[in-house]
């Protein structure tokens, strides 16, 4: 019997130990690939609805009938992301202009008024539109909401501006407007403004920082797609006469009601949405501070004599015509 050599028992092992060590790879229960293959078709299912399905039609809603008191339309909660359309702000800053500033929605308020103007609808849509949107008013109104709609094929449109022009093509204000998402997620579709700007009876036309992602179709005439929201103001022959200056704190008492007769009037004529209390907080203050705005008065907040000699001027003089 031929005893074997030292040399191929070495090598026997060797060999053995190089199989043995060969990487097969790991060993894959069968319940993961299964379910990662059920993942992998459903993320395409998805990415096939949405732009097939999603990205063909605009966000769908039951379109108000034009002149309907509604209190369906809210401000959306503030977002952080309100920082990005008031010049790069931070997001402190911001908060404390969207709560002192009556351009901006505060949270959670409703917004008030009737619709003037709703030319959106749920055809499908193109962008760029080819023609003004504008629209008449046959009485005094202030503006409280402005939203203009931009699908651009589902993937919006960094918010802008939102401005009015007159018939004449004079530039009546721009503001910054704040984007909502639209329907399947897709942000900053609907851009909002709170112009709070008072418009005398007539036709104004309705301006988009971004005309080439606004939408338009046929049923809107190729106009763009816009909303209008305004309250009715200057309805009344009462005459408002304050005695003395008012300003922050004033508050009616011992039978003089001065603060309730402003209050009163600067409802009646759109800067005050708020009951009259005859308590001159701050919602008073900014309601005068607007009010002196228009008529390019020193913007102080308080019922001055300049201030009360022009509320007596509107209310009490039939022949008045503002300068």
């Amino acid at each position: 019997m031929e005893v074997p050599k030292k040399s191929d028992y070495l090598n026997k092992i060797n060999l053995q130990n190089k199989y043995k060590n060969i990487d097969t790879g790991p060993n894959i229960p069968l319940i993961v690939v299964i379910v990662s293959l059920v993942l992998f078709l459903a993320f395409f299912a998805q990415i096939f609805y949405w732009f097939y399905v999603v990205s063909s039609k605009p966000y769908e809603y039951t379109t108000p009938v034009v002149g309907e008191v509604t209190n369906e339309w809210k401000v959306s909660d503030f977002k952080k992301e309100i920082t990005a359309t008031t010049t790069h702000i931070s997001a402190e800053d911001a908060e404390s202009l969207l709560k002192t500033n009556t351009n901006w929605p505060w949270i959670g308020v409703e917004i008030q008024g009737v619709i003037l103007f709703n030319n959106i609808n749920p055809g499908g849509v193109s962008n760029d539109p080819t023609r003004d949107t504008s629209f008449r008013i046959d009485k005094k109104h202030k503006i409280t909401y402005i939203s203009n709609y931009h699908w651009n094929n589902a993937q919006g449109a960094f918010p802008g501006y939102i401005g009015l022009k007159d018939k004449d093509g004079n530039i009546l204000g721009s503001w910054n407007s704040v984007g909502q998402d639209g329907q399947g997620g897709a942000q900053n579709v609907v851009w909002e403004a709170m112009p709070n700007i008072i418009l005398e009876p007539g036709v104004y036309t309705i301006t988009d920082s971004s005309p080439e992602t606004w939408s338009r179709n046929d049923m809107s005439k190729n106009r763009g797609f816009s909303f209008v929201k305004g309250i009715a103001i200057g309805e009344n022959n009462t005459c408002f006469i304050l005695d003395g200056d008012l300003r922050y704190l004033s508050k009616d008492e011992g039978g003089v009601n001065d603060v309730k007769i402003l209050q009163d009037f600067l409802k009646n004529e759109g800067y005050f949405d708020f009951v009259p209390d005859g308590f001159y907080g701050l919602s008073t203050v900014n309601a005068v501070k607007e009010f002196q705005k228009n008529y390019n008065f020193k913007q102080s907040g308080i019922a001055d004599e300049k201030t009360r000699a022009k509320i007596e001027e509107m209310s009490c003089f039939s022949n008045y015509e503002e300068n």
